[in-house]
Order: C-alpha cells, then sequence, then structure tokens
C-alpha cells in the first residue's frame, strides 16, 4: 500500500491491493524508475494511471519509485 501525493504534499490517492488489484500491483520500486503512477481525472471519476517516462522495450521491467514516505513506513514496522 502507498499513497499518491499532489505537488503540495497532500495525499490523493492510497493504492492497496491486498484484497484486489491488476498487473500494476507488480511493479516493483527502483532508484531509476522508467514510469510513475500519475492521478488523471476520466470524465467525472479519478484514476491513477502508469504512464511511462522513457520507451520501456518489449520484456523489460516497469518500475516506479515508491517515494520517501514509503521507505520510513517500513523501516517503522522493521521491514
Amino acid at each position: 500500500m502507498f499513497g499518491i501525493d499532489n505537488h503540495t504534499g497532500t495525499t490523493l490517492a492510497n493504492v492497496d491491493s491486498i484484497r484486489l488489484g491488476n498487473s500494476t500491483r507488480f511493479i516493483n520500486h527502483s532508484c531509476v524508475p522508467n514510469a510513475k503512477f500519475q492521478v488523471v481525472r476520466v470524465g467525472s471519476e479519478v484514476i491513477v494511471i502508469v504512464k511511462a517516462e522513457e520507451t520501456i522495450e518489449k520484456e523489460h521491467e516497469i518500475t516506479v519509485d515508491y517515494g520517501e514516505k514509503y521507505w520510513l513506513m517500513m523501516n517503522a514496522k522493521g521491514v
């Protein structure tokens, strides 16, 4: 689970794949990611998308930066 913040640090959405989810729940962390999560509006609905930051070749892993808050939370839990 992790939160998606806006530019002011306010949490816009939380992503939690414990109970259900799609293939995006398998996206791993990288300090040099090739994609990012982005909150967008589609009509009246707000959704989270995965946006490539560069060309990702076929069969290459999609990675994102989980962010500092995630690692602080994991450290606090002793993980």
